[in-house]
């Protein structure tokens, strides 16, 4: 085991009182995991402090306490002497710096011997992230992925709780995959963990950006602070020059030059041009897809990566261009990685879809049924889009808007599914602590009055799903948006089980139209 003065060479630090060579079991940042000889590091939060949890980890035996309020450090010593003065207490100026790096020590830099690669953006992150993860399993390599999904490696697979882990889960992750021979990590990080410094100190290969939408305005509060805290990714790629070392952005994003600025590496853009026949000189970007055609199946492309052209049309089993978009970042990622064109050629047809992105519940029914993520007024519109340019009948939305979140989108997201859907079944998506019917009627402010004939209010989600699947007919297709992969509803603070998908299945079978395993 390390020491406290292993862990903490280097980093700026001033012990005030105990012993630096005490041995160190484990670091935690939440009280309520400490075990004796445990290093609890106090954070400071959005609306708890850690400071107010040092006692309690004292009393659970942590050895060591790490802080950068002293005043209220001095405060718990001064009244509470009794087993305090057995602990080591040292100030730093920030903890949430302090903690990664910690980690990072305690775990032997597993971030040296690997390369990690990380996507941002508002949409499009977890698809991304498994394509290449992916892409990088059919070429031979030995990737790791962490993201909103699961976290998977050496044919294992986790779910996940949250886009990118906190700091301790994800060194222990990371050290874990180190263990198990994983040479690359793909791993998706969010404007939440970009702001809070969960990923600090991460030694990056490559940052991907993919696109700048609005969400989660109710925690950065404006669409600046929201650019700024996805552009720091692009600092934890460094200074250093490596071969394949890059900032990889979709020129077709107009936040890509804001993005890009914060990095001091080369800047490789990857663009669609969905309706061009032919290769245009002028584009600016360096990997394109063009002349886009769309099917029931996927979607085919002629490709030009940096100069290498593919005479032949490309053929990815994903719809839409925005999932070509997706398909591109991760093919870049690749590419520069050292992957052969050739061997990525091979692969591109063998790419999975992701579970819960336009995922189709393959039933024999006469009209389709898709599932996806989408949640934010960019999301709804783009997937909205693809279904109709492949439906012959009528297109149904189903749609909701989560609680507690960013409130100013949703007229936003009722807006663009009323530009395309043809029948609107708004209902709860997790209304968490909100009343889910005023959550209903901001999405319906959105919708024009014109369309009020076509729009179905069904606060219960279960109820609103068998409605859309029930109204169906033939050349229809009915679109399950806003949850996508998730397995529960949150109401009121309690996760009920809740998987669209399943309950889709479960309903046409109900109907007569029999489902295969899903």
């Amino acid at each position: 085991m390390k020491t406290l003065a292993e862990l903490f060479q280097g980093l700026p630090h001033r012990v005030l009182s105990g012993s630096m060579e005490r041995t160190v079991r484990s670091i935690q940042h939440d009280s309520r995991s400490v075990e004796a000889g445990d290093v609890f590091v106090a954070l400071p939060g959005t609306h708890i402090d850690g400071h107010h949890y040092v006692q309690e980890a004292i009393e659970k035996g942590a050895s060591a306490v790490v802080g950068s309020d002293l005043s209220r450090l001095h405060a718990v010593f001064e009244r509470w002497t009794p087993n305090a003065r057995e602990v080591t207490v040292i100030g730093v100026p920030s903890t949430r710096h302090a903690l990664n790096w910690l980690l990072d020590a305690f775990y032997d830099h597993p971030t040296r011997d690997m390369e990690i690669i990380a996507v941002t953006g508002t949409n499009g992150k977890t698809t991304t992230t498994t394509l290449l993860y992916q892409l990088l399993t059919l070429s031979g390599y030995v990737p790791g992925l962490i993201g909103t999904i699961e976290i998977a490696y050496g044919g294992k697979t986790y779910p996940a709780s949250h886009t990118t882990p906190d700091p301790v889960f994800l060194f222990q992750t990371l050290a874990e995959m180190k263990a198990n021979g994983v040479q690359t990590v793909v791993m998706e990080a969010s404007s939440h963990a970009l702001d809070q410094g969960r990923v600090h100190g991460l030694r990056l290969k490559q940052a991907i950006f993919t696109n700048l939408t609005q969400d989660h305005l109710d925690y950065h509060g404006t669409m600046d602070a929201y650019l700024a805290a996805k552009a720091r990714l692009f600092a934890l790629l460094g200074n250093d020059f490596k071969d394949g070392k890059a900032a990889i952005v979709n020129a077709g994003d107009p936040s890509w030059e804001q993005m890009a600025r914060m990095s001091a590496q080369p800047i490789v853009r990857y663009a669609v041009w969905p309706e061009a026949k032919e290769r245009n000189v002028t584009w600016a970007a360096d990997v394109v897809a063009y002349d886009l055609e769309l099917s029931q199946d996927g979607t085919t492309f002629f490709l030009d990566v940096l100069g290498k052209t593919e005479e032949k049309r490309v053929f990815v089993p994903l719809l839409g261009a925005h999932n070509v978009e997706n398909t591109l970042a991760a093919l870049t990622a690749a590419y520069l990685l050292g992957v052969p064109f050739a061997l990525l050629l091979e692969a591109l047809p063998k790419l999975k879809p992701v579970r819960g992105r336009l995922e189709r519940i393959p039933c024999a029914a006469p009209f389709s049924v898709l599932v996806d993520y989408a949640h934010t007024p960019d999301g709804i519109g783009r997937v909205l889009q693809t279904l109709k340019a492949l439906t012959p009948g009528r297109l149904i939305s189903v749609f909701g808007a989560g609680g507690d979140r960013d409130a100013g989108k949703r007229p936003l997201m009722g807006e663009k599914a009323a530009e395309v859907s043809d029948l609107l079944v708004i209902t709860s998506d997790n209304p968490r602590s909100e009343i889910p019917e005023k959550i209903i009627e901001d999405v319906a402010r959105g919708i024009p009055p014109s369309r009020k004939d076509d729009v179905l209010k069904i606060p219960a989600r279960e109820e609103a799903i068998r409605t859309a699947i029930l109204k169906a007919r033939a050349g229809d297709t009915v679109a399950i948006l806003g949850k996508g992969h998730e397995t529960t509803q949150e109401i009121g603070g309690i996760f009920y089980p809740f998987d669209d998908a399943r309950l889709a299945q479960m309903i046409l079978s109900e109907v007569g139209y029999p489902c295969s395993s899903h």
